[in-house]
């Protein structure tokens, strides 16, 4: 319960600070090959790639690709949920096509991304 009191109030916090093409929910997210990632506490999509399947106002199933960002909302800070936090980001980034590599901030942004093209 006190879990999803603090994933509520980060969710009002952020959602003043979105354009309005973003919402936030909570919920996992899936790739076009149909592979879920385990439940995310605060997911910001972008409402006009791809709707997401919603059980209720906040709770779904998000498409990866109209994702933003996925973040982690942790009631105690300990190794463990940092270690936890991190294997989440990874499995998102894999969700992406990107790589295992989780020192981005964004799990949501592959790395492929951030390279320049030439």
């Amino acid at each position: 319960m006190a879990g999803t009191l603090r994933e509520l109030f980060v969710a009002k916090l952020m959602a003043p600070c979105c354009p309005q093409v973003f919402c936030l929910g909570k919920g996992k997210v899936i790739d076009r090959t149909g592979k879920l990632s385990s439940e995310t506490d605060v997911v910001i999509y972008n409402k006009s790639r791809f709707s997401p399947l919603l059980f209720d106002e906040i709770t779904g199933i998000f498409p990866v690709e109209s994702v933003t960002y996925a973040i982690e909302v942790k009631t105690t800070v300990t190794a463990t949920e940092i270690h936890d936090a991190i294997n989440k980001a990874r499995a998102l980034r894999l969700l992406l096509g990107g790589t295992k590599s989780a020192s981005s901030c964004s799990p949501s942004i592959p790395t492929s991304q951030h390279r320049r093209r030439t």
